[in-house]
């Protein structure tokens, strides 16, 4: 991932309704850049992304994840196979270390991801080019800082 990226993902922004506490019953949204680098089969793509997080409890919230679609080229055996298209909505059980009035809020979360894919079209030597949804784990850690009631920059 170059520096232009890593400097576009720390400067997403995370909005509250109310005020920035992580409070039971407040929600927090996030909108940003999100990079996958899925493999060597799949190519790497950056598309603009959502969450929303709603805080259940005291340091738990349950966060919703979803992007515009990324692209990716597909390479079989060497070869450009095709391309694809990616959605990727993810929910994920979050907990956040410290007191909820803090200014700076670290997390974790693991949760569940739902990898659909469309729009599959095949180049070169290639008759058929099908790819498979899948659901698998996804994990996640990161840090919101408070700059005012109802702005964050996350990282």
């Amino acid at each position: 991932m170059n520096i232009i990226k890593i400097a576009l993902a720390i400067t997403t922004f995370a909005l509250t309704g109310t005020t920035f506490a992580h409070e039971p019953g407040s929600t927090i949204v996030r909108v940003g850049v999100i990079h996958i680098e899925p493999d060597d089969v799949f190519s790497d793509d950056t598309t603009v992304g959502a969450t929303a997080t709603w805080i259940v409890a005291p340091h738990f919230g349950v966060e919703l994840l979803a992007t515009a679609p990324f692209k990716h080229n597909i390479k079989i055996r060497g070869w450009k196979g095709g391309t694809a298209k990616q959605g990727s909505p993810t929910i994920s059980a979050q907990y956040f270390f410290l007191n909820p009035q803090s200014k700076i809020q670290p997390y974790v979360g693991a949760g569940l991801n739902y990898t659909h894919w469309y729009d599959e079209s095949e180049s070169g030597p290639f008759y058929s080019l099908e790819v498979d949804d899948s659901i698998g784990f996804a994990l996640q850690a990161g840090t919101d800082y408070q700059i005012t009631d109802k702005l964050s920059v996350n990282a």
